[in-house]
């Protein structure tokens, strides 16, 4: 899939390596404090592990590439979709060998939702209410309006999959 727009998709386009490996170093470093996760049977994810919202975590707030890795990939939305965005949450997901991502939107919190993939594995493609799918690719941005339904399949390779997830609201809101 190329970027463009779609039914459910608002675009899929390949980001700058550099902001993806900032992420994923801070998250392997992080990943290991309890103080970040959330248990996920309160979510969505099955199989895997999941930070609470990463917008209040000293961990991520005090590493000035994490959050320079952020605020770039905010700019990057908000000249795909020529709207003016704050982000509202953001989560960090690793799913282990047969994790997925059970069909949710997230309408009851934000305007837009984006997932960006960390790596590249087998399984565990995005796929959304209308029949659209993407597979994992590292660097590979999705972004979509928040009301949008989907999930993600189970994944199936001995690597986790590990997605940076966000929401955003209109400025002003």
């Amino acid at each position: 899939m190329t970027n463009g727009l779609y039914k459910d998709l608002l675009t899929n386009v390949a980001i700058n390596e550099a902001i993806t490996d900032n992420v994923l170093k801070c998250w392997d470093e992080y990943k290991n404090n309890p103080l970040n996760l959330i248990k996920v049977d309160s979510t969505c994810t099955f199989e895997g592990i999941q930070t609470s919202n990463v917008l209040k975590l000293s961990d991520f707030q005090s590493d000035y590439k994490f959050q320079g890795a952020i605020n770039n990939t905010l700019e990057i939305v908000q000249h795909l979709i020529g709207k003016t965005l704050h982000y509202y949450h953001i989560h960090l997901i690793e799913y282990h060998s047969g994790g997925y991502q059970a069909m949710h939107n997230h309408a009851h919190n934000e305007d837009y939702s984006y997932i960006l993939y960390l790596n590249t594995c087998k399984g565990g493609e995005t796929y959304f209410e209308s029949g659209i799918s993407c597979k994992p690719q590292k660097n590979n941005l999705l972004v979509f309006e928040a009301t949008v339904n989907h999930g993600a399949n189970e994944t199936h390779a001995c690597d986790n999959k590990s997605v940076l997830v966000a929401g955003m609201r209109k400025k002003n809101d």
